[in-house]
């Protein structure tokens, strides 16, 4: 997605407001405040590229040469906009990097003391990647056993049909996904046990198939 850069400058009571290199030209509109700036740069924008305002990004910097303010005020604004950045960037990067540490074998408390994040987010990092690649990968699940049988976690994506009960479940709550345990035993290996996430009912019990 494209991301235009904008130069906000003050002049008087409002907001000039600058998009550069908007195929080759510059977009200008204004506002009151900053925190309006986006929403009228934005559809500017859109009037001239004739699209919608979703399809591209904004990058807003404020100027504030042309306000009486001291050297450690601009210094100070120009440190949070750099730490703003900075935190973006190591969000952004915060997923790759667990799982290279983890791979490493590190534990989830020492990757957690690195990055300076919680335990319980390198956990839910780990959760979230783990079901990206069982949507991606659905013949790669892992296997536990649980009361002799072996059991699998997969994810059952919307649009996949179901036959007994548990097309009436999926088609009740529309959600995007359930979380399906197939009994991979080789008396039933059709058989699934599928739960909506949000229920703690006894799962209903039926075949299904992609």
């Amino acid at each position: 997605m494209t991301t235009y850069r904008v130069t906000a400058t003050r002049e008087g009571d409002w907001w000039s407001l600058v998009a550069h290199d908007v195929q080759g030209r510059e977009v200008a509109s204004q506002s009151r405040r900053l925190d309006q700036a986006d929403a009228a740069i934005r559809e500017a924008i859109a009037l001239v590229l004739d699209v919608d305002g979703d399809e591209f990004e904004v990058a807003i910097s404020p100027d504030l040469r042309h306000v009486e303010v001291s050297d450690d005020t601009l210094e100070a604004h120009e440190l949070r906009r750099a730490l703003t950045e900075l935190s973006n960037r190591a969000r952004r990067r915060t997923p790759a990097a667990v799982a290279e540490l983890r791979a490493a074998g590190l534990t989830v408390r020492d990757v957690a003391q690195l990055l300076g994040i919680t335990p319980s987010w390198v956990s839910q990092i780990e959760k979230q990647d783990r079901l990206a690649n069982s949507a991606q990968h659905p013949g790669d699940e892992p296997v536990w056993t649980r009361g002799g049988v072996q059991h699998t976690s997969v994810v059952l994506p919307e649009g996949a049909v179901a036959s007994g009960e548990v097309r009436s479940a999926v088609g009740e709550r529309r959600r995007p996904a359930l979380v399906a345990e197939r009994c991979v035993s080789s008396a039933s290996t059709s058989a699934a046990a599928l739960v909506p996430p949000w229920s703690s009912a006894t799962p209903a019990v039926g075949s299904w198939r992609r």
